[in-house]
Parts: structure tokens; sequence; C-alpha cells
């Protein structure tokens, strides 16, 4: 539930704390009200039958219609009780019963009259203001919540801004700052704040993004002196035992070169300083190049590559050669790296109707995690450990960019990654 749910809910809980004792209250007030209302007019209709009754000669007025009465004369000194008129259905003392009792003396006694009326108008007129009053709370309740809530929602529409603005930004070149209300008020406070909190942010990524460029173009230099060199050297060594040892040096560089690589890319595509350079190719070309990266790799894991090629011919498409290189090596990389040990990677390059399609696919023997994760950066799990983890992402960031689609699949015992390169229109 929202905060503008739970202003909503705290209202109601005030509202009912307060208004139930105060209904209680009214309603007793209104209720001792009408009872001193109706046992005053009974007073009054008993003092005006007694006022017109005489006793010689005897002379009462009959009581209204639903009232009953009795009649009695009482004489002073010895008791003694003369009974005048009762009525046929007066009862004495009955709950359902309002009775009111006057009295006036009268010839050496007091002449005493007892009028009674039935209390069933009261108990309706009681009735009638519990229905009023219970009605009117719970219509006013009911206006109270909806008016509280398009209010809570006016009051939180601030904060709405800055959560929207907030959900948008992404580890960019730059943040995109949250409006801040006029009003000088929190929310306000809470928006300069924030926007405080995302120049640090910003300052701090930029800081790391261009420590890893400056890094990667620093190691970049020797590093390739030193594959010229161990390549030379191993080409010029007669020693087998010698070339084993500057084969393995040499993977090692290379692998040292791609991860140097990658470092690179992560810092360009944070920074959105990375620049797609579209022209004409075959994508048979750049899968090539993509498995002569891979061939250290290759022969140190003991895994084939089986590069399986539709008998028609594929058409050149439009795509960034060195960029869709890379985008290839990783997969197959990935394929080989976390594959079954032992077990052959499939790569086809087909056509479709709107698309080239190159497809890696690899046998797994463990879980791997949902395919909307893979595409996290830095996600790794148990059967994904080697390597930065920024492999399928920074393949899926940079087909991206080339309007790529890349697509995963995870059936049971099998992982595989399929890229679609529009055709040129």
């Amino acid at each position: 539930m929202g905060i503008r749910g739970k202003i909503t809910l705290i209202f109601l809980a005030v509202f009912l704390v307060t208004w139930v004792p105060v209904s209680f209250f009214l309603f007793d007030w209104v209720s001792q009200s009408l009872q001193r209302a109706d046992q005053v007019e009974l007073e009054a209709e008993a003092a005006k039958i007694l006022n017109q009754v005489r006793l010689e000669p005897f002379l009462m007025p009959l009581p209204p219609l639903g009232y009953q009465l009795d009649l009695y004369w009482q004489r002073e000194g010895p008791p003694a009780v003369d009974s005048l008129f009762t009525s046929p259905d007066f009862v004495r003392r009955s709950d359902t019963l309002a009775y009111a009792t006057l009295q006036r003396p009268e010839a050496g006694g007091q002449l005493r009259l007892e009028l009674a009326r039935s209390n069933e108008r009261l108990r309706a007129e009681l009735e009638r203001v519990t229905r009023y009053l219970v009605g009117g709370s719970a219509l006013a309740l009911l206006l109270a919540a909806g008016l509280i809530y398009v209010v809570a929602g006016a009051a939180l529409r601030p904060v709405k801004q800055i959560i929207s603005v907030a959900q948008q930004i992404e580890a960019s070149r730059s943040f995109e700052r949250v409006p801040v209300p006029t009003a000088r008020d929190e929310y306000a406070t809470l928006a300069h704040t924030i926007n405080a909190m995302l120049g640090r942010l910003e300052g701090t990524l930029r800081t790391q993004t261009n420590f890893f460029a400056s890094a990667a173009h620093e190691l970049k230099t020797p590093l390739a002196v030193m594959k010229a060199e161990l390549s030379l050297a191993m080409a010029e060594a007669k020693e087998p035992r010698l070339q084993e040892l500057l084969s393995n040096q040499l993977a090692e560089v290379e692998k040292l070169h791609h991860t140097i690589q990658d470092f690179l890319l992560v810092s360009q595509l944070k920074t959105e300083t990375l620049v797609v350079r579209t022209q004409s190719h075959a994508v048979a070309e750049a899968l090539y190049g993509a498995v002569k990266r891979l061939r250290y790799l290759s022969s140190e894991r003991q895994v084939k590559l089986r590069v399986v090629i539709s008998e028609e011919e594929v058409p050149s498409v439009l795509f960034d050669f060195e960029k869709t290189e890379i985008v290839l090596a990783n997969l197959i990389e990935n394929a080989m790296v976390h594959g079954l040990p032992g077990a052959d990677v499939l790569i086809e390059l087909s056509e479709h109707p709107h698309a080239v399609a190159v497809s890696v696919s690899n046998q797994v023997s463990e879980p791997l995690p949902p395919v909307t994760e893979l595409r996290q950066e830095f996600k790794k799990s148990k059967s994904l450990s080697a390597g930065l983890g920024m492999g399928l992402w920074i393949c899926d960031r940079l087909s991206a960019l080339q309007g790529q689609s890349l697509q995963l699949a995870n059936p049971p015992g099998l992982f595989k990654a399929t890229l679609f390169i529009p055709k040129q229109a």
C-alpha cells in the first residue's frame, strides 16, 4: 500500500476515534432533549385537563385520543381516596407508557391527576434520529475519505515527480536531476538533497569510467608489444617445450587483451561515448574474425567449434564490423568457457526473411539463472563463475546500439544465443 492509501487509512482511524465518542454524546443529548420535550408536552396536557376539572358539579374533559387518565381526590387527615375517573385501559407504571402526575388543593384535600401516553412515538423519533446520525456519519466518513485521498494525492504529487525522474536515471554520462518544487517545504529539501547526491554519484562515476578508459588505453600498447614479441619468439624457438611455454604465455596475453578491451567498452558504454560506424559487410567475415580471436582458448580447453553456414548465399548487411565481431566473440567465448567439458560449440549462420542470424549453442550441466538476469552487468552464478560477468551485458548493449537483436534461450541442458542482424533496406 502506498503512502496515499496509508494517509487515508490513518485519517479514517483518527476520524473514527474522535467521531464515535462525539456521536454517542450527541445521541445522548438529543435523546434526553426529546424525552424532556415529550415529558413537558405530557405535563402541559395534564395541567390543561386538571384546570378544567370541577367537583361540584362534577365536570371533567375527556382526554385526547391516545391518552389514558386516572383522576381521584385524596382527603387530608385520615387517609381517604375517592376515585373520580379512570380510563378503561389505564395501566400504572408500564414500560411502554410515559406518565405525568399533577395535583391541586380542592375541598380540604388534594385533587390528583395521572395522565399516561404511549412512548412509541418517542421511540420512533429516537430510532429516526439514530438512523440519521449513523447514515450521516457514514456518508461524512466516505466523503472525508475521498476528499483526503484526493488531497493526499495532490500533496504527494511532487514526490511522484521525483520518483518518476529517479526511475529513469541510469549510470550514463550525466544524471538527470529531479524537479525542485517551488514551495519552500520538505519536498524542496528532499529534491535538493537528491540532486546533491546525484551530483556526487555523477562525479564518482565519471572518475571511475575515466580510470577504466585511461587504464585500458595505457595497457593496450604494452600488451600489443608483448604479443608481438611472444609471437616472434615462438616462431624462432626450436625446442618444443619452449614453444609450448611461449604459446601458453601468448594465450594469457590474449586473455588479458580481451579483458582490457572489455574494460574499455564498459567505460565507453557507460559514458555513451562509443561511436558506431556501420558499413556493408559479410557476416561470415565477422564470424571468421571472432573464431580466429578464440583460437588459443579453443586449443587450451580442447573445444571444437562447429561452424555451419547455410548453403544459400547470405547477403551482406549493414553493421559495425569491429563491434559485431566483439559480440560474436563474446558469445562464442561464453559458450566455450561455460559449456560441458569436451562438448562441441555449434555456430550456425543462416538467412531469415528480414535478418541474418548467427546462433551459438552449447550444452550446460547446471541450471542457469533466468535469461533476463544474464543480461545484467556483472551477473555471475555458480555455473558462470569465470570472467567479469560482463560478456552478455556487453553483447546486449553493443547489439542494441547497432539496431540488432540478441535473443537468449535456456531450455533444459542447453544454452542458446542468437544474434539477428537486420538486412540492408
